[in-house]
């Protein structure tokens, strides 16, 4: 058992250490591969084998439930063969480039999982690609679609990337051995640690984009605890005041008292990853136009332990 953990984890460091440098070499414009890329395709497109791995009965069982009995009256007709319903946004907010130029540090990658819709990095604590295909099978496979129980980071497939998809809710592994998410628990023990890595850096397909963090938050999956949260049929918001109503919880339940503001025109990140039987999610908006990542360490650096 040790043996094929061992082994398990060299593997997977192996194949994502050689995959950061491609993506690194690609952005620095050694081999660089244009690519135009004018939309993502929709998930009911992947292969048959996406359904081969179940999901977690906990998590689906949830998104049946809760999606459903919330989002029932205003949401659009789902796709044929999907149970679960999307709200409609009512902004008209565009939050995401959408087609175009790839970068070419996604090209470079794309050409090998087009699954992927991403890279995230937070320096010093992860450098990954970011797939999007469904919530089962980059559970136990990892970037080149081997088995894996260590997975790859993925997208929830109730938050696409597109255009008007204001929060996109992305899903790792806690791995003892600190790959995947396993390092952001570090985010729940340690103030300083938060202080030191409160940026994330996310680029789509088509754009760069940088994220600050503003909550940290342990919660249960079980409705009727009063620590339950339901952090994942939020893709989009009905009205500024069910985003501020959204915003206003996730502050108070933080672990972390962030001086960071949040507005309904900004686009968030949440980072998921299982915490025994709870979830650890890390929320983080959008770096503005007339902000620096110098300032918004500075306020990040004034947060306080609640």
């Amino acid at each position: 058992m040790i043996s094929r953990i061992a082994f398990r984890s060299i593997r997977t460091d192996d194949l994502y250490t050689r995959l950061a440098e491609k993506h690194t070499q690609a952005a620095a414009g050694v081999d660089p591969q244009k690519l135009v890329i004018y939309t993502l395709p929709d998930i009911e497109a992947a292969s048959p084998e996406g359904s081969e791995e179940a999901a977690p009965d906990d998590l689906l069982s949830l998104y049946e439930a809760l999606v459903d009995a919330e989002l029932t009256e205003t949401a659009s007709d789902p796709a044929p063969g999907r149970t679960l319903k999307q709200p409609q946004a009512v902004t008209t907010t565009m939050y995401h480039r959408i087609g175009g130029d790839a970068l070419p540090e996604m090209a470079a990658l794309y050409y090998d999982n087009t699954d992927l819709i991403g890279w995230i990095n937070i320096s010093g604590v992860l450098d990954l690609p970011v797939v999007y295909r469904d919530n089962s099978y980059y559970l136990k496979h990892d970037f080149n679609k081997q088995k894996n129980t260590s997975g790859t980071i993925f997208l929830d497939e109730n938050h696409p990337f597109k255009a008007r998809t204001q929060n996109l809710l992305i899903h790792g592994h806690n791995m003892r051995d600190g790959s995947m998410f396993g390092r952001l628990v570090q985010y729940k023990s340690n103030p300083s640690f938060l202080r030191t890595n409160c940026l994330i850096d996310f680029s789509s397909i088509w754009a760069h984009e940088t994220y600050v963090i503003f909550a940290v938050l342990q919660v249960s999956m079980t409705p009727s605890d009063p620590a339950f949260l339901n952090y994942f049929t939020h893709a989009t918001f009905r009205t500024d005041a069910a985003f501020a109503a959204y915003i206003d919880e996730l502050a108070s339940r933080s672990m972390y008292a962030v001086p960071v503001d949040v507005r309904p025109e900004d686009a968030l990140i949440t980072l998921s990853t299982c915490l025994d039987k709870d979830r650890l999610i890390i929320v983080a908006r959008r770096c503005r136009e007339n902000e620096t990542p110098q300032r918004l360490r500075e306020l990040v650096s004034a947060s306080v332990r609640q």
